[in-house]
């Protein structure tokens, strides 16, 4: 389910799964990243202004290949996507969960072998160079840690 007029899908296929978002049904919808990445975990932000989602459809200017990280984008016909964290060494991220005011996402990320947790900020509007933007560790590294959920 979406919020106001925007659904949002995921269609899963044997090789990749991928966002889709629509006011009206899947054939007409906006694809979130490229068709030939993956894009899993969507959340919505508390507000329903974003969707915060794990995609390895943006390399990114350093990476020599893909790598999973953390987007936030807008849920409607034109999306507007960004990166929000900048993990190059193939690993994988994912089950994002927003904070109570949508100001933070809290995430897993395995780049170092161990699912660690981490946070960082989405900030309020667009205007943000989340290339300045770095995300926190907040687990100990000590075992594996996954599937976070901020308790609102």
């Amino acid at each position: 389910p979406g919020v106001g007029t925007c659904l949002l899908y995921i269609l899963d296929t044997a090789l990749d799964a991928a966002l889709i978002n629509s006011s009206e049904d899947i054939s007409k919808g906006q694809w979130f990243g490229s068709r030939n990445a993956v894009a899993k975990d969507p959340v919505w932000s508390p507000n329903g202004q974003y969707i915060a989602f794990a995609s390895n459809h943006d390399p990114g200017d350093t990476c020599v290949r893909k790598s999973m990280n953390i987007f936030k984008a807008t849920p409607d016909q034109n999306p507007t996507v960004r990166r929000l964290t900048h993990f190059c060494a193939g690993g994988n991220v994912g089950h994002p969960s927003f904070n109570g005011d949508g100001s933070r996402l809290v995430f897993y990320a395995d780049a170092d072998g161990l699912r660690q947790l981490f946070v960082v900020d989405v900030g309020a509007n667009d205007g943000i160079d989340f290339t300045q933007v770095a995300e926190q560790k907040i687990s100990d590294g000590q075992a594996n840690d996954w599937d976070p959920l901020w308790v609102k």
